[in-house]
C-alpha cells in the first residue's frame, strides 16, 4: 500500500481538501514535512477572531499581514467569525492595537497602500494607520476570496462600527442618493453566501437585548449573500412603531431597492417582535424561498407590545405579511417559545387570547413544499382542546409537513436537579405537578391524533416528521409509533421521528444536535428503523436549535439533574 509520501502532491492536496477535521489534520503534520506543507494551509478554512472576555484581543492585523503574504492561506479561509463574543462582561466601544514590530507594520500598510479601494475611503485609511481594530476586520473579510460564512457579533456597533459604515456607503440607495459611482469594491466579496448577525452559533445562546444592536442594512444587498441569519432586539415600546431604534433594516422607499436583494433563505432566531418586522424584510427578499422564525418570549424580561403588537402570535396577521411572497417559497419553519422563566416548568403560563390567535392559511402558496410548524398554527387552537374540529389549509403542493412539540404543556418538562431547585413539599405543589402531567399528556396524544389525521388529507404528502419533547420520559410509547408507521405504510408516506439531543445528553454545546428516526421509508418498505444524528440542520435546510433557550439556560445554571456544565 502506497504512504503519502510516495503520492503526488496534487492527489495528496486532494485528499487533503476532503477532510473537515481539525484533530485529523493536526495530525497529519507529524508525518512528514512534504505533508506538512500541503496541510498548513488547511488549517485555515475555519478562523475565529472574536473578542472574549479574560482574552488578549486577538491580533487582526497580524493574521491579516500573515495570509496577505501567503496566497495559499488567504484562500483556503472559508468561514470567519469577528466581534465581540456572546459572553458578558466584555466593553463595548472599539478596539486599537498596538502597532506590529517596524518592518511587519510598514510592510502591512505598504501592501494596503495598494489597494485603492482603501485609499479612496480617507476614514478606513485613517482607521487603519491609527489600528483600529474594526477596520482591519474589514480589510480582511474583503481580502478573502473564498469566504464563504461570515459571523459578526456586535452590541452596539463600536467594536465593529468601520465594518457597517464601510458597507452602509456602499448599499444601493446610499449610491444613489449620494451620486456616487458604483461600489466596486464590493466585488471582492463575491465568493460570501451566509451572513450570521449577532447570532452565536457555537453556543446557542441568545444575545442580550438591552446590549443588541442589528445592522442589517449593511448586508442586505451584498452582491452573492444567499442566507442571513439574525434576531431582532426588543426596543422600546414607545419606539417601535414604523422603525425599531437598534434593527437597522434595508430602506423600501424605492422598488429597485427591493429588487436588488439576492437573499433567499432567512432566518429570524429567538425573537419576540418579529411580526412587527416581517413586512419590510419579506418586502425586501422578492426571492425568498425558505423563511425560518424562532418565535421566543420570556415574560420576565420581553417588553410587552399590547398597543401594537396584540396578540403577540397572531397568525391571521402572519397569513397577510406571508403573501408579499406566496410565489417564491419553498420551506417554511415557525418555532414557539413562550415561558416564564422565573417559574418551574409545570407552572409555564398557558397560552391566552392576547398572546395567541388564528391558524395558518398557506392555500395560496403553490411552490411550499416544506412546512414544520407547532400544531396549534394549524389547528388555530393553542390550548390542544381534543374537541376542536379543524380542518388544516395545507399548500396545494405540500411534500414534506413536520409537527413540533411547541406550544403543549410537554414542550418545558425535565428532570431537575434537587440540589439546585428547591420545591415546595405541599400537597397544592403536588396536586399542580399531577395536572401539569396529565396536561402533558394529553397534549402529546393529542399531537399524535392529528399527526394520523394529517396522513389522510388529499396532499400529495412524502413525508411526515414528529418533534418529540426535549425530555425523553415524555417521548411517545412504542405502540404510538408502531401506529403511526402503520398508517404512513398504508398512505406510502415516510414517518421520521425527531428526538433534540440536549437534555438527553445534558450538555449545552449540544443544543443544536437531534436524533431523527426514520420508522418507514416507501424507497425501503422492508428495512428497519434507521437513526442518524444532525447537527445544525436537517435535510433539506431546516435549520436546528429552535425553541430551546429555557432548556439551555436550566442546563447552564445546573438545574438539570446530571447536567455536564
Amino acid at each position: 500500500m502506497a504512504s503519502f509520501a510516495d503520492l503526488s502532491a496534487e492527489l495528496v492536496e486532494q485528499i487533503i481538501s476532503y477532510i473537515h477535521y481539525q484533530d485529523t489534520l493536526h495530525a497529519l503534520l507529524h508525518i512528514c514535512r512534504s505533508l506538512y506543507t500541503l496541510v498548513v494551509p488547511y488549517l485555515y478554512r475555519n478562523v475565529d477572531l472574536s473578542i472574549r472576555r479574560n482574552k488578549k484581543v486577538p491580533r487582526i492585523d497580524s493574521f491579516l499581514y500573515l495570509v496577505m503574504g501567503n496566497p495559499k492561506y488567504l484562500k483556503h479561509v472559508e468561514s470567519l467569525r469577528v466581534g465581540l463574543a456572546r459572553v458578558g462582561g466584555l466593553k463595548e466601544g472599539p478596539r486599537y492595537l498596538p502597532k506590529l514590530s517596524g518592518p511587519q507594520h510598514c510592510k502591512l500598510i505598504e501592501l494596503l497602500s495598494k489597494e485603492p479601494w482603501i485609499m479612496e475611503d480617507d476614514l478606513l485609511h485613517e482607521a487603519i494607520l491609527s489600528g483600529c481594530c474594526g477596520a482591519f476586520a474589514t480589510v480582511l473579510i474583503l481580502s478573502l476570496p473564498s469566504l464563504r460564512c461570515l459571523e459578526v457579533s456586535d452590541y452596539s456597533n463600536g467594536t465593529l462600527g468601520e465594518l457597517f459604515r464601510f458597507l452602509q456607503r456602499r448599499s444601493p440607495s446610499f449610491v444613489r442618493e449620494m451620486a456616487l459611482p458604483s461600489p466596486s469594491a464590493l466585488s471582492l466579496i463575491s465568493s460570501l453566501q451566509e451572513v450570521y448577525h449577532n447570532v452565536d452559533k457555537c453556543t446557542g445562546v441568545r444575545y442580550a437585548d438591552r446590549q443588541s444592536h442589528v445592522q442589517l442594512r449593511s448586508f442586505f444587498f451584498l452582491p452573492e449573500v444567499r442566507k442571513l441569519e439574525f434576531f431582532i432586539p426588543d426596543g422600546e415600546p414607545d419606539s417601535i412603531t414604523r422603525s425599531h431604534p437598534r434593527l437597522h433594516g434595508p430602506s423600501f422607499s424605492h422598488r429597485d431597492h427591493i429588487d436588488s436583494s439576492s437573499i433567499t433563505t432567512i432566518v429570524i432566531r429567538y425573537t419576540s417582535c418579529a411580526l412587527l418586522h416581517l413586512s419590510g424584510i419579506l418586502r425586501a427578499t422578492p426571492q425568498l424561498q425558505s423563511l425560518t422564525c424562532d418565535n421566543w418570549y420570556d415574560l420576565r424580561t420581553t417588553r410587552a407590545y399590547e398597543d401594537i403588537n396584540s396578540p403577540w402570535l397572531n397568525m391571521w396577521k402572519w397569513n397577510k405579511h406571508l403573501k408579499l411572497v406566496k410565489n417564491t417559497p419553498r420551506t417554511l419553519v415557525l418555532g414557539v417559545e413562550f415561558y416564564d422563566s422565573r417559574k418551574s416548568f409545570f407552572r409555564q403560563p398557558s397560552f391566552e387570547h392576547k398572546y395567541y390567535v388564528g391558524d395558518l392559511d398557506l392555500t395560496e402558496f403553490e411552490k411550499l413544499e416544506t412546512l414544520e410548524v407547532p400544531m396549534p398554527c394549524l389547528s388555530g387552537d393553542p390550548r390542544f382542546s381534543i374537541f376542536t374540529m379543524f380542518e388544516p389549509r395545507l399548500p396545494p403542493n405540500l411534500r414534506h409537513i413536520s409537527l413540533r412539540s411547541d406550544m403543549s404543556r410537554a414542550q418545558f418538562a425535565f428532570q431537575f436537579n434537587a440540589r439546585k431547585i428547591v420545591r415546595e413539599d405541599s400537597l397544592e405543589s403536588t396536586l399542580e405537578d399531577a395536572r401539569h402531567d396529565a396536561g402533558a399528556r394529553m397534549d402529546l396524544s393529542y399531537i399524535f391524533r392529528s399527526a394520523l389525521l394529517l396522513l389522510e388529507c388529499p396532499t400529495e404528502l412524502e413525508s411526515l416528521s414528529t418533534w418529540q419533547p426535549a425530555e425523553s420520559t415524555w417521548a411517545w410509547v412504542d405502540r404510538q409509533l408502531e401506529d403511526l408507521t402503520m398508517a404512513g405504510r398504508n398512505k406510502s408516506i415516510a414517518i421520521k421521528v425527531i428526538y433534540p439531543m440536549l437534555l438527553r445528553l445534558k450538555k449545552p454545546e449540544h443544543w443544536n444536535l437531534v436524533k431523527e428516526v426514520t420508522l418507514f421509508d416507501p424507497s425501503y418498505p422492508g428495512r428497519k428503523a434507521i437513526e442518524k444524528l444532525i447537527r445544525g440542520e436537517r435535510g433539506g435546510g431546516l435549520p436546528l436549535g429552535l425553541a430551546m433557550q429555557y432548556h439551555l439556560n436550566e442546563l447552564l445554571a445546573g438545574h438539570v439533574l446530571g447536567a455536564d456544565v
